[in-house]
């Protein structure tokens, strides 16, 4: 169990930052639910009130860390005594908790048991000279440098987090486009009909349709009405899809679509877009550009991921290794590396069923 506590603590301080992390913003205050029969309502925490200097972990059975002392109690053979106060105790709460977040008395107390068990083991530990023993030290070398490593990921992360303002302008000037964005409509017409008697005429009449509807819908008509027209017109029962697709961004769409959509104006409608399930015509409803203050908060997570990359790459980046492959053997071979390259299906290519048995539009964006 021993090798599992420094992994609690941490474990257990990160699990109470997510959860805090996790919570929403400021709300207006709710009506809070009577308490179930059987419970008591969680205390109000005082920890604030507790002085510094306080001892708020006393443990009897652990010598005090350092030199040996021969202390009364020592000398009339009672067990020694460590005493842990706020202070010492939070110090050691900061090194763990990065996120700052606050800790709940419960998990406090959690740590603090966690705390006192490492004291004891390590104190048997000492006693039985594992201090001293090779692998101790040999490991206690690996966990100090993945420890550097860890703090030092940390301090880059704390510097990196909060871009000034000026490189969020700079960047949202520099990186326009991609914060266009465009509001679509669809009609969608199939392409294939399995019960119908005769097939082939059937996909003639959907092609020339898609083509009528196409010249219609440029013209200004509604989508709607002629989405449902369409489904009629070829004697479809089941309900047409919503034609309403929703605003999208640079990097949404497959390429080729998105090249010719962001190329349309307000009103603009695509050309006939013909997919193996159907035939998919797009009018560009509206079109904008989010301002600044909109995507703020997306600028400053992508700064912080380049510079934080870019860091981390120049770390590592300036070292070159090699290894022994008769002691290491060869290098894996990556998955699949063996069969070849597969060619990738083309970007929208997979339909998903629709509503009524009829397959979408392959091509439809994810909402």
């Amino acid at each position: 169990m021993i090798r599992y506590l420094p992994g609690l603590m941490l474990l257990a301080v990160t699990a109470c930052g997510a959860q805090m992390a996790a919570k929403p913003q400021a709300q207006p205050p709710a009506a809070k639910p009577a308490p179930q029969a059987g419970t008591q309502p969680a205390a109000p925490d005082a920890s604030a009130s507790v002085p510094a200097t306080a001892a708020i972990i006393t443990v009897k059975g652990v010598c005090p860390a350092g030199p040996a002392k021969t202390t009364p109690a020592a000398a009339s053979g009672e067990p020694c005594t460590t005493t842990v106060t706020k202070g010492q105790f939070e110090k050691l709460l900061n090194a763990l908790n990065s996120s700052n977040q606050g800790i709940a008395p419960a998990m406090r107390r959690n740590l603090a048991q966690a705390y006192v068990e490492l004291l004891a083991y390590a104190q048997a530990a000492e006693k039985a000279g594992i201090d001293k023993d090779a692998k101790f030290i040999e490991v206690m070398r690996l966990v100090r440098m993945r420890t550097l490593a860890d703090l030092y990921r940390r301090e880059l992360e704390e510097k990196y987090r909060n871009p000034p303002e000026s490189d969020i302008q700079a960047y949202y000037t520099q990186n326009l486009s991609r914060y266009e964005e465009i509001k679509l409509s669809r009609i969608f017409i199939p392409a294939k009909n399995p019960s119908a008697q005769n097939k082939d005429d059937w996909e003639k009449k959907a092609a020339q349709l898609a083509t009528d509807i196409h010249d219609r819908a440029a013209k200004g008509e509604d989508l709607e009405k002629l989405q449902k027209e369409a489904y009629t017109t070829l004697g479809l029962t089941i309900s047409p899809p919503s034609t309403v697709v929703g605003a999208r961004r640079r990097g949404m769409l497959a390429q080729p679509e998105e090249q010719e959509l962001f190329a349309l104006k307000a009103g603009d409608v695509s050309k006939v877009e013909q997919e193996p399930a159907g035939y998919i015509i797009y009018k560009v409803e509206s079109r904008q550009t989010l301002p600044q203050e909109q995507v703020k908060d997306e600028i400053s997570r992508e700064l912080f991921r380049q510079k934080l990359d870019a860091q981390l790459k120049s770390v590592t980046g300036s070292v070159q290794s090699e290894f022994n492959d008769q002691y290491f053997g060869p290098p894996a071979t990556p998955p699949g590396a063996a069969l070849g390259t597969l060619p990738k299906p083309p970007a929208g290519s997979t339909p998903r069923p629709a509503p009524g048995g009829m397959q979408p539009p392959p091509k439809t964006p994810p909402q």
